[in-house]
């Protein structure tokens, strides 16, 4: 599983070990935070789709090749929708 986490955070060896946990700057932790429900009902904490686009962008260099193409090719999709331009923006 991939987690951002701010940059002053610190996690335990076990956590590190559990997860892909990548450091971002704080001031950037919260931009495109949201709710959803889980299939079980429970809400829980997850980022909008142009959040996460922009996420495996910066992060391109850590990621297969595949990966990166398939971002490119869903940031390039997000672009021409007029509405998701302003979001997509502010979280770049």
């Amino acid at each position: 599983m991939l987690v951002s986490i701010p940059g002053n955070t610190i996690l335990s060896n076990s956590v590190k070990e559990g997860y892909n946990c990548y450091y971002i700057k704080l001031e950037y932790h919260q931009i495109g935070v949201g709710w959803k429900k889980t299939a079980f009902g429970n809400k829980v904490r997850c980022y909008d789709d142009e959040r996460t686009i922009c996420d495996l962008l910066r992060t391109r260099s850590r990621m297969d090749e595949e990966t990166v193409i398939s971002s490119i090719i869903i940031m390039r999709h997000i672009r021409r929708r007029a509405e998701s331009i302003g979001s997509l923006c502010r979280n770049i």
